[in-house]
């Protein structure tokens, strides 16, 4: 299992350099940018090739719409507000091709109880995702990366930005739920995102992945 990791990110590695190489020859750039655009080109490719082995389980699985809808929120407030990092891309690869797919089937799972409760608990639910969310973008948001210290300002851009996608997705998901706009199919991978996403801001949440990185530790292959 190690060496299969290691032979991919090199692989990966490897790509982003001829990348870089070739446009830093076309546009005559220093050492200085074409390093810069490797780095760029191999956080292009490494989440083309995630989001490429997580979409290929979910349509072997059945459940590819309920998977890209988790992807769609979840990466859209993570890019904002930032979430907890595995060390190397190899953990983040193979955590995001395992626990992707696994929301995405307990979504297409709860789906049938969810819409078995009344509508009142229909909304009860809803709106402590809702309250659990916005309490973690509040509280948590933007959850730094220690090579890459934010400014006061942008913290505060940051936070903003994140809070009003985070409403408008929660705006979704309730009108999803009612069948108002958009199919009633979307609210629960939806809120299955939220919720993925606060854990990923609150301490609780790092705490749980630190066991787990202690237990397989190949996520973190260097």
């Amino acid at each position: 299992m190690h060496q299969f990791f290691k032979e991919e990110m090199v692989s990966l590695h490897k790509l982003a350099e001829l990348s870089a190489g070739f446009l830093a020859k076309r546009l005559q750039l220093d050492e200085e940018k074409r390093e810069i655009i490797s780095y760029g080109a191999f956080v292009l490719i490494q989440n083309l090739f995630t989001l490429t082995i997580v979409a290929a389980i979910a349509a072997l699985a059945g459940i590819l719409r309920e998977t890209l809808v988790i992807v769609l929120v979840f990466g859209a407030l993570r890019v904002l507000g930032g979430g907890i990092h595995f060390q190397t891309a190899a953990g983040c690869i193979v955590t995001s091709a395992v626990v992707l797919p696994l929301l995405g089937f307990a979504s297409a799972v709860l789906s049938s109880p969810f819409y078995s409760v009344s509508a009142p608990g229909q909304a009860f639910l809803l709106a402590a995702i809702s309250i659990f969310s916005l309490a973690a973008i509040l509280l948590f948001v933007p959850k730094e990366h220690q090579n890459h210290p934010l400014s006061g300002e942008r913290k505060k851009i940051l936070r903003r930005s994140t809070l009003a996608v985070g409403c408008i997705f929660i705006a979704v998901m309730f009108c999803s739920a009612s069948g108002f706009i958009f199919s009633r199919a979307e609210a629960v991978p939806v809120g299955m995102a939220l919720v993925f996403q606060s854990l990923n801001l609150v301490p609780a949440g790092e705490i749980l992945v630190n066991r787990v990185k202690g237990r397989f530790g190949f996520i973190e292959l260097e």
